[in-house]
């Protein structure tokens, strides 16, 4: 092959291959992206987090089960219990995106009669477990949160671009 046919050659398929990856780039990695974000929250759990357990750098949420669920980044250790029964949670200090802190509380399910406590290094806050569920019921401070286990899979969705 001569070198004029290299030429030719290479004169269509680099703008082709700069024209496909901006396609991909730009048109079909975002919506795949946004699809599989939108599939992961469709899986997930409905999760409740209390205003009172939110501050501007975190949020504590609670899934049905009672698994505590943190978002965002704590610089100190936290505690939460239910009051009346002495079933605490410890959350470590660290940087948490919708994460299950691998904390449960067993007895959530009797939240109706008992107050629920975050014991931070600023104080105490109590909530009124009944209160909570009424909120809960009329769908106020629900989100979704991502399945357990599977928090690798949303890193690694920022990646379908490239």
């Amino acid at each position: 092959m001569n070198k004029k046919g290299v030429y030719h050659i290479l004169g269509i398929a680099i703008p082709t291959a700069v024209v496909g990856f901006l396609v991909w780039f730009f048109i079909i990695g975002p919506i795949i992206e946004q699809e599989a974000v939108e599939a992961l929250e469709s899986l997930g759990d409905d999760a409740v987090c209390p205003e009172e357990f939110s501050e501007e750098s975190y949020k504590i949420c609670f899934d049905s089960q009672g698994s505590v669920i943190v978002d965002g980044i704590i610089a100190g250790n936290i505690q939460v219990k239910l009051d009346g029964i002495g079933n605490t949670c410890h959350i470590r200090a660290g940087n948490y995106d919708f994460e299950y802190s691998g904390c449960e509380l067993n007895q959530f399910k009797q939240l109706t009669a008992y107050n629920l406590i975050i014991v931070t290094k600023k104080g105490n806050i109590r909530i009124d477990g009944a209160k909570l569920l009424s909120q809960v019921s009329e769908g106020a401070s629900v989100v979704k949160v991502n399945p357990k286990k599977i928090s690798w899979i949303k890193r690694l969705l920022y990646l379908v671009r490239f």
